[in-house]
């Protein structure tokens, strides 16, 4: 059962890191597209 647990757990966290890396692309380039604007 603990086991079953944990693979949800490192399934969450896989999703987790990569929403954070989505976010990462998107403000990076928000930031050029800014910068191209200016």
């Amino acid at each position: 059962m603990n086991a079953f647990f944990e693979k949800i757990e490192i399934g969450l966290k896989k999703k987790r890191n990569k929403g954070s890396q989505k976010f990462i692309n998107y403000s990076n380039f928000y930031k050029v597209v800014s910068k191209n604007k200016v």
